[in-house]
C-alpha cells in the first residue's frame, strides 16, 4: 500500500523480495506458501467453474472431470515454475 506512493517500482523483482531473495530474509520467507498458492488456487477455481459450465452443457461427467483435473494440473506447474524463479532457480544454458 505504501510502495508506489513513495515512488518504490513494484514489478516482479519487488515482489521476489530483491535484492535480498524470498529465502534470504526471513520476513520473506513467509510469501513463499501464499505466492505459490494464490495461483494454483486460481487455475483451481477457473477448473472448478469450467467443470460447472461444462456439466451444465451436458458434457459426460468424466470428460468434465478430466478437463478440470487437467486445468489444475497446470496450474500447479505454473505455479512451481513461478515460485522456482522467483527462488532465483534458473536452467542453465550452457552447452555441453
Amino acid at each position: 500500500m505504501l510502495a508506489r506512493p513513495n515512488g518504490v517500482d513494484t514489478n516482479f523483482l519487488w515482489a521476489s523480495g530483491q535484492p535480498a531473495g524470498l529465502m534470504g530474509d526471513p520476513w520473506n520467507v513467509r510469501l513463499i506458501p501464499h505466492y505459490t498458492l494464490a495461483v494454483w488456487m486460481l487455475f483451481t477455481h477457473l477448473a472448478c467453474g469450467l467443470r460447472f459450465r461444462l456439466l451444465d452443457q451436458n458434457v459426460a461427467i468424466a470428460k468434465a472431470d478430466r478437463l478440470a483435473w487437467l486445468m489444475i494440473g497446470l496450474g500447479a506447474v505454473i505455479s512451481l515454475i513461478i515460485i522456482l524463479s522467483m527462488l532465483g532457480v534458473h536452467l542453465n544454458n550452457s552447452t555441453v
